[in-house]
């Protein structure tokens, strides 16, 4: 596999909250130690559920905030420390995708309007008549017709509106798109469509995805590499394979025992996770997750364990080999 394209070391954010004016302010990790590669034409998957700081990893990756440490690089340089030029360029090729297509678009363009920011912003060479051309070029890769350039989005339905935020930011041809949970706004029917659109869009432009989700069905469909969060921390990470077929630590394992499946055309549920994320005004000692964990001992509750080799994936769980 080629150079990676983008590295992220040690990433962690940290947030001072004042609850009151009597009590002193208080630190929340929302991100610890995150660290990843993405390669060139991958799909690296972000999964966990919410509170997990997958979110706040994005918008670390996209500068929509500062890490409180850690180093990022994009090609081997260091991206958190460069100037408004840097950051500038940088923002054509580092892209992303919101969560929610009904609050991302401005209300007051046209779609026309919508797509053409990018290009005033960073190819302002090009002409009206030219970026008419290239709009009406990328409604038809997303599989809209050219005629919703003139609409607003309130007259779109939701697909629609994920399809132009999608053009809106590969139109540019960023090598790297982080797509923030961008199919649960959506019917069930639509993120369908809206998945196999994004899978041809990668082949067609070579571009790695960040794709971040709680959907475990969709992330096997699309990954390549899957990094599981819990707590704001990686607990495991390994190919979609290890991953799906033969995880390690007891919170990938449910997950994916919570995830719906399908016997004899009808929906059956499996067992949830029990118990609820830990406060991030108290977190636990130890392990973040044996407050939850079945198999949690004395070591779990004073021992926070690192990321190790464990068969296909690496894992943070003291008892990873017989679990």
């Amino acid at each position: 596999m080629s150079d990676c394209l983008l590295e992220a070391q040690n990433l962690s954010k940290h947030y001072v909250v004042k609850q009151s004016a009597w009590k002193r302010p208080q630190t929340i990790l929302a991100l610890r130690c995150a660290s990843f590669a993405l390669y060139p034409e991958q799909t690296l998957a972000i999964v966990g559920e919410s509170g997990s700081g997958k979110t706040t990893l994005a918008k670390i990756l996209v500068k929509m905030e500062p890490p409180s440490g850690g180093a990022l690089r994009f090609h081997g340089q260091s991206i958190l420390n460069g100037d408004h030029k840097e950051r500038y360029a940088l923002s054509s090729k580092i892209r992303l995708i919101f969560q929610n297509p009904y609050s991302s678009l401005n209300p007051r363009w046209r779609v026309f309007e919508t797509l053409s920011e990018p290009l005033l912003l960073h190819q302002k060479h090009l002409s009206k008549s030219k970026r008419q051309t290239l709009i009406e070029e990328w409604l038809k890769k997303v599989e809209l017709p050219v005629e919703l350039a003139r609409r607003y989005p309130h007259m779109l339905s939701g697909g629609q509106r994920q399809r132009i935020a999608i053009a809106r930011a590969l139109i540019l041809h960023p090598e790297v798109v982080v797509a923030d949970e961008p199919l649960s706004a959506l019917d069930v029917s639509v993120q369908d469509q809206i998945l196999k659109l994004l899978h041809t869009l990668k082949k067609e432009l070579h571009v790695s995805y960040i794709f971040i989700s709680h959907d475990l069905a969709v992330v096997r469909s699309i990954a390549d590499f899957v990094c599981v969060m819990y707590f704001g921390k990686i607990v495991e990470e390994g190919d979609v394979y290890s991953i799906f077929t033969n995880s390690k630590h007891p919170y990938t394992k449910a997950l994916l025992e919570s995830t719906p499946r399908f016997a004899m055309g009808k929906r059956m549920e499996r067992a949830p996770i029990k118990g609820e994320l830990p406060s991030p005004f108290a977190p636990p000692l130890g392990c973040p997750f044996h407050t939850r964990c079945p198999y949690a001992t004395q070591i779990c509750r004073v021992i926070e364990p690192e990321l190790r080799k464990v068969e296909g994936s690496m894992t943070a769980c003291h008892h990873a080999e017989w679990v």
